[in-house]
């Protein structure tokens, strides 16, 4: 999966430099269990995402970026508005900065 991940980032720095947008990379990560954890949650299944246990048990190397925009957001022990709060925060910082 994970050639298919950098496929998908180069894809996408690609297109944001066509059309001359900045170029913000956000990359999750959430401790082993919480995973576990919030994969049981039957809501997932309504926004198309795996409720998979048994895959969500086996462990995943992320893929390794690099970027001066990218944002590591450790979503651990946080809720989601509170994720997306700081994610447009560093949106926003990273935009103000190219001007």
């Amino acid at each position: 999966m994970m050639r298919g991940d950098k496929i998908c980032f180069a894809q996408a720095k690609k297109i944001s430099k066509r059309r001359g947008a900045i170029f913000v990379p956000i990359k999750l990560i959430i401790s082993h269990e919480e995973n576990i954890r919030r994969v049981a949650y039957a809501e997932r299944a309504k926004h198309y995402k795996s409720t998979s246990i048994e895959k969500s048990k086996l462990k995943r190397k992320l893929i390794e970026i690099s970027h001066e925009n990218l944002l590591e957001l450790d979503v651990t022990s946080l809720a989601a508005a509170e994720a997306a709060k700081q994610i447009l925060q560093h949106v926003y910082n990273s935009i103000r900065n190219k001007r």
